[in-house]
């Protein structure tokens, strides 16, 4: 059967563009997405019980500073093609978060989110990261593209903090919904492939979330997103036509 799949990818290649140049693309992903928002938030949960030192994400993934952006420009205009480019990195961006406090306030009934342009310059050492954001793109070696709205399955997140899953709601205490499902006692599905669904209401959600999130990439930006990459690679038909219908071709 893998066979048979690689030998039918293969002809589907075919008609595609076709080059002898040798190209680098480099697409990172995550870009807005709140993962781990401080030290205190790991180092709680840490002390909690819950082993965010074995994962890699937990450890690494925050936002980037001010200081963090300027060093990864530094390193990209210095690299220039042979007509003086320089080397471009596509930002795959989220445009959202949870707002915990109003999460909180709803008695957990009800979801809210909050966009990077309130949360973000929040951030100790990101006050003007949106701002570089936007003059990397501007130059063009920082190009900003949809990742979603955010890095969150929010129907499957809002059902175990319900429940009262500990690990979660203790995560949720100190700012953070993506506790890798390899680190948490809880046995239940990831909370981070956004597009995720199982019927109808939930594939509603979803294609709502994706209109929504390329609404405000528009907006925040003021150019829309061409591409689409969709959190941890799952999603479904109905997704490509809400991405269709909204502008995106890639």
């Amino acid at each position: 059967m893998r066979a048979l799949y690689k030998l039918i990818s293969s002809f589907t290649d075919i008609p595609g563009w076709r080059t002898k140049r040798h190209i680098v693309v480099i697409e990172s992903d995550d870009w807005g997405s709140i993962r781990m928002p401080s030290i205190e938030s790991y180092n709680r949960l840490l002390a909690a019980g819950i082993r965010v030192d074995k994962c890699h994400y937990c450890t690494n993934d925050t936002v980037a500073s001010t200081d963090d952006l300027e060093l990864l420009f530094e390193v990209l205009t210095s690299v220039k093609d042979k007509n003086g480019n320089a080397a471009v990195i596509t930002a795959n961006s989220l445009v959202a978060n949870p707002d915990f406090d109003r999460i909180k306030e709803s008695g957990f009934q009800e979801y809210f989110s909050t966009l990077i342009t309130d949360s973000i310059p929040k951030i100790r050492g990101c006050e003007h990261s949106l701002d570089l954001w936007k003059e990397g793109n501007e130059k063009g070696f920082f190009r900003l593209q949809s990742h979603g709205r955010e890095h969150l399955n929010v129907l499957r997140w809002m059902h175990y903090l319900r429940n009262d899953y500990p690990e979660t709601k203790i995560a949720f205490e100190n700012g953070v919904y993506g506790i890798s499902t390899t680190i948490t006692s809880e046995r239940r599905k990831s909370f981070l492939p956004a597009l995720d669904y199982n019927n109808e209401l939930e594939q509603l959600f979803c294609c709502n979330a994706v209109q929504d999130g390329l609404f405000q990439f528009n907006k925040l930006f003021g150019f829309y997103s061409k591409s689409f990459i969709a959190p941890n690679y799952v999603w479904g038909e109905a997704i490509e036509q809400t991405l269709k219908k909204n502008n995106v071709v890639y």
